[in-house]
């Protein structure tokens, strides 16, 4: 991991060379740190390239999914990592892992990258709290099927197999001649970064370059409300309306199933 051996170069293995790197270097060394952990975010698939404590067997680790007392005799060890990840091509790139734990089965989770997981923390109190009540509940403690099983812990989500992602299932509803239309560069994301591009050079013509970020702030300066809205009509044109409902007609063989679907994904989806 070249990330690591950076860290170590610069802090020492046990940070023992802290106080010897200047405040006035710690920007450049933190954007060159930045820069590799990009292009390890967008290219590595091997667990090792993110870290080599993954390597490691952990000792004990305890899954606790409610406010209860729990049973240390029943918890889950992991013993292990699996040694490749899967990289979801959305806008954050989160990765799935794999761990191996000692009850000899593999519990797969969705790991969120530069993300606030705050927002986790709290769905997991929540979720925490509505099993509780399940619980107290007699109807629905006589059967597993009232609990939320779906868990998440601070950034990490637990995989459910036999799913695709949201953006996969609309992707496969483009027809082949509105493929060929995005091939010729009528995708709306380069659209868009054309647009913004275009912009901010009748507004800064001598700069050549620079992030989107700076560009953005030049295009919310220089145009109207209504400027960015008719753009914003004319990339949204580009996408068909009718991708998600063309995905659950290919997914249900009658019309029933395809009003289950789509209710049960608008409800879910609003949670």
């Amino acid at each position: 991991n070249t990330v690591e051996k950076d860290l170590d170069n610069l802090f020492g293995k046990q940070g023992e060379l802290f106080s010897t790197v200047l405040l006035t270097d710690v920007k450049s060394i933190l954007t060159n740190l930045g820069t590799k952990l990009k292009s390890i975010a967008h290219h590595k698939t091997n667990i090792n390239d993110y870290s080599t404590w993954f390597s490691l067997t952990f000792r004990q680790q305890h899954r606790i999914i409610s406010r209860k007392k729990p049973l240390l005799e029943h918890h889950i060890k992991i013993v292990g990592f699996d040694e490749k990840i899967l990289v979801l091509q959305s806008l954050r790139l989160p990765k799935r892992i794999t761990i191996r734990e000692h009850d000899e089965n593999d519990y797969r989770f969705l790991i969120k990258v530069s993300e606030d997981i705050r927002q986790d923390q709290r769905i997991q109190a929540l979720f925490s709290i509505m099993n509780d009540l399940y619980d107290d509940d007699t109807n629905c403690n006589q059967s597993n099927s009232a609990h939320i099983t779906v868990k998440t812990y601070k950034g990490m989500i637990e995989w459910l197999d036999n799913t695709p992602p949201l953006k996969e299932l609309i992707e496969t509803s483009y027809t082949q001649a509105e493929l060929d239309i995005i091939s010729e560069g009528q995708h709306p994301r380069k659209l868009y970064q054309d647009y913004v591009t275009n912009v901010f050079q009748k507004a800064k013509p001598t700069v050549k370059s620079t992030s989107n970020t700076i560009m953005y702030a030049e295009l919310f300066i220089n145009l109207t409300k209504s400027q960015v809205q008719d753009e914003f009509n004319k990339i949204q044109s580009v996408i068909p309306s009718d991708l998600l409902r063309r995905a659950y007609y290919k997914i249900t063989n009658s019309h029933e199933g395809f009003y289950t679907l789509r209710r049960q994904f608008i409800t879910s989806y609003a949670i």
